[in-house]
This record gives structure tokens, C-alpha cells and sequence, in this order.
């Protein structure tokens, strides 16, 4: 069975991991994951990918066929076995600066203006719009989730700010905003090991 999050503003069906509608982006925070069974003329697992470079889901209720940059399905979620997330292949989440530099997020990264809080301090000192403990960037099963601590500025995910004290998990390619100007990249890079 895949779960998707129908919006309630126009009923697009959206993947579970997405914060906001692909469509009218109406919050889907607090949407109920709607779970169906395909029928067998539309079950993904049994249409035979065209490309070769897809990736099948292993999941036994999914099957989708996955582009293969993917590093979940993303029709249900689950992670890909492919050779693209093989045991040969790592998977680093990374944050791009907008001064050039990159952080790799492995548990946890603070971000905030408190040199005791985070090892980000020095450099985001020049943002004063930034709280002092600002937000916090997380691994999880999922992914990499952001949870606003109460910032009086607000962290933003794809333009749209995030209610404070609830996790949002984020995907490949997000656009984050920590208070007004802080502007940065999540991306996923694959690294042979």
C-alpha cells in the first residue's frame, strides 16, 4: 500500500515527505496519510520499468518503479536498494552556505548565534536576526528533519515558515531560510566508499 497526502485545499495527491501541496502550497503538516491499494492494472509492482536506470521499491505492498537518483520511493518511502544506496555507495547530507562552505550533518547540527550551542556561532554572528538558539537539523530514519526552536525570526522550508516545537522532514534539494537572510541548500551526495 502507498501512503500519500491528499490536500484538503485541492486535493492533490502529495508524497507523505512533503511539508507543504506540490500544487497551491497549503500546509500538510497535520494531514492524515491516506493509504490505497492499486489495482492490479496500475499496481507498480507489476508494470516492468521502461528505463533501465529505475530503481523497483523493495517494498512488497509498493514495487514502484523510482528514478535513480532517488534515495527513497517515492510513492510509500522506503529506502532504495540500489546501486546508487548500495553499501558501496555513501550517503551524505549536506548543507551549502551561502559563503561557499558546506557542513555535513551527521547526528545533529545547531544552528544559532550561541557559541556554547553551536559550532556554527562565529560565522552566523554576522546574521543578528538569527536567534541564539535558532534551530536544529536532524537525522532520522526518514531523512533529515528541522525543528524550529521558538526563533523570533522564524526558519522557513520552501518559502514557507515551520511552526516552532514541530519537526518537518525535508528532502533533496530543500530550500531552508533561517530568519530573514540566512538562505541555504540540503542536498544528498553519493560518495563511492
Amino acid at each position: 500500500m502507498a501512503g500519500v497526502k491528499i490536500c484538503s485545499s485541492c486535493q492533490q495527491q502529495n508524497r507523505v515527505t512533503l511539508p507543504f501541496c506540490q500544487k497551491c502550497s497549503a500546509p500538510l503538516a497535520r494531514v492524515p496519510i491516506t493509504f490505497s491499494q492499486p489495482t492490479p492494472a496500475e499496481s507498480p509492482a507489476q508494470s516492468s520499468p521502461t528505463d533501465e536506470s529505475s530503481i523497483p521499491c523493495p517494498n512488497p505492498d509498493c514495487g514502484a518503479a523510482n528514478p535513480s537518483n532517488e534515495a527513497r520511493c517515492v510513492y510509500c518511502n522506503e529506502p532504495l536498494s540500489s546501486p546508487a544506496t548500495s553499501p558501496t555507495m555513501q550517503i551524505k547530507w549536506v548543507i551549502e552556505w551561502p559563503w561557499g562552505d558546506s557542513t555535513e550533518v551527521f547526528e545533529k547540527l545547531s544552528i544559532g548565534r550561541d557559541p556554547d550551542f553551536s559550532p556554527l556561532a562565529a560565522r552566523l554572528n554576522a546574521y543578528p536576526n538569527i536567534s541564539r538558539r535558532h534551530a536544529e537539523l536532524q537525522r532520522v530514519a526518514q531523512g533529515i528533519s528541522v525543528h524550529d526552536l521558538g526563533s523570533v525570526n522564524g526558519t522557513f522550508v520552501a518559502g514557507q515558515r515551520i511552526t516552532p516545537d514541530a519537526p518537518v522532514l525535508l528532502e533533496h534539494n530543500t530550500r531552508l531560510r533561517f530568519a530573514r537572510d540566512l538562505d541555504v541548500h540540503l542536498k544528498i551526495i553519493r560518495e563511492a566508499s
